[in-house]
């Protein structure tokens, strides 16, 4: 089994997928605006490499780490479920809580935590964008 942001080299990847026979692919933000802002990386890699990982024969689940008002927006939500209907070997979505023990790792990392969302504001975990395209989601 392989956990991976999906961030680095395709040719990583096709190396990893020959020892795998399952991939968890965390999958943040479609929008490489917002991504850029969010994680300080363009997902250019990351989403070519999920179509490249789509053409495997390595089955995979897209897990969306949920953030309140970043990654769990309506439109965040619906983009991924229309790449996602696109997808084969994909197995299922999975909608992740968010995790409040992430701002920990900054300090760390050295570094302080002050995220530009609010912490409390409960995620929206709307599995409808998927359910509509013929998408599994958990």
């Amino acid at each position: 089994m392989l956990d991976t942001s999906g961030f680095g080299k395709e040719e990583d990847l096709l190396l990893l997928l020959k020892r795998v026979d399952l991939v968890y692919y965390d999958l943040k933000l479609v929008d490489p605006t917002l991504h850029r802002r969010y994680t300080g990386q363009d997902n250019a890699s990351i989403l070519r490499n999920l179509a490249v990982l789509s053409q495997s024969s390595v089955p995979f689940v897209i897990r969306v780490p949920l953030v309140p008002g970043v990654t769990d927006t309506d439109e965040n939500l619906a983009s991924i479920a229309e790449i996602a209907r696109t997808l084969p070997r994909m197995v299922r979505v999975d909608l992740l809580p968010y995790n409040r023990a992430a701002g920990a790792k900054y300090e760390t990392a050295g570094k302080r935590f002050l995220p530009d969302y609010n912490e409390n504001q409960p995620v929206n975990a709307k599995t409808m964008f998927f359910e509509r395209v013929g998408v599994k989601v958990r």
